[in-house]
């Protein structure tokens, strides 16, 4: 089977080739959210959950149709996705935190009137479990480097922090006016007093 990376690319190529110049780029987006999860004092994983725009929902349900059900398309699409950290980069403070393998990856069709979106959910280990003590700062960089897609939370509200960060922890999100192809569209930040 083919990478979903390489086929949504091959997609946009081929859909959108006639109608746009070199000096454009297809662009689709995902919108996030997330949820931190702690195991007493300790940040463990994050739980990921991706709404692919409506275009992009279409094609791959439409490459979907070589997998046998959601589930083990899911499988696919997070092992495919691994190839690029998950579109995901966390620092603490600024330094990296490594990100271990993904897990638990679940997809779902959302429909309404006017659009179906896929749902795509997973959880994001950290590769060593971190200390949330004290004044800091957590930084999720999410982009994909091609620029194709456009990760972006709706707002500060998308962070899901649990009532111990909630309480000594503040969640921003603000959007960046200017960004190239490959970088993120957001600075996103939870900051920590003590």
């Amino acid at each position: 089977m083919k990478s979903i990376i390489t086929i949504l690319t091959l997609y946009t190529f081929l859909a959108f080739f006639p109608v746009t110049s070199s000096a454009e780029h297809f662009h689709y987006d995902i919108a996030l959210q997330s949820e931190f999860n702690l195991e007493g004092k300790q940040l463990k994983s994050v739980k990921m959950v991706w709404v692919y725009d409506e275009i992009i929902s279409a094609m791959m349900l439409e490459s979907e149709k070589d997998t046998k059900n959601l589930q083990s398309f899911a499988d696919y699409l997070l092992n495919d996705l691994s190839k690029v950290n998950y579109f995901t980069t966390i620092k603490q403070n600024d330094k990296p935190v490594k990100i271990g393998k993904a897990s638990k990856p679940t997809l779902k069709i959302i429909s309404d009137d006017k659009k179906t979106e896929l749902q795509l959910s997973f959880e994001l280990p950290l590769a060593k479990a971190i200390s949330i003590e004290g004044k800091q700062t957590l930084r999720i960089i999410n982009f994909d480097h091609s620029g194709s897609a456009i990760l972006f939370y709706k707002d500060a509200t998308s962070l899901k922090l649990g009532a111990k960060l909630k309480s000594r922890c503040t969640p921003f999100v603000k959007d960046k006016k200017d960004f190239e192809h490959g970088e993120p569209s957001q600075f996103v930040e939870i900051r920590c007093k003590k």
